[in-house]
């Protein structure tokens, strides 16, 4: 089954300069990058950076696919819950 990763917005405008993230379904982030404008999103985390096709399919061999979150939308509560643990662990190894 393919892994879902999640594009979205972290920032409470669509219209102007956005913090974006690609967030896998397992809560690990990707990518992220500041857009000059939110319809950029797609090609900021993916579409200009061929190598993350490839990182991508190794990663996740199974497949993924891109869900595209807009509209104020950010990862599903589950996935923000593993994204929160992964920090919790990584700050436990570096304390």
């Amino acid at each position: 089954m393919a892994t879902k990763i999640y594009f979205f917005n972290n920032t409470p405008n669509d219209k102007d300069w956005a913090l974006v993230y690609a967030m896998a379904e397992t809560g690990e982030v990707l990518a992220h990058h500041v857009c000059s404008h939110i319809g950029y999103m797609f090609h900021d985390l993916y579409g200009r950076y061929p190598a993350r096709e490839a990182e991508w399919n190794a990663k996740f061999p199974e497949g993924f696919e891109i869900v595209m979150l807009e509209n104020g939308k950010v990862a599903p509560p589950e996935v923000y819950a593993k994204n929160q643990q992964l920090r919790k662990m990584a700050e436990a190894t570096t304390t």
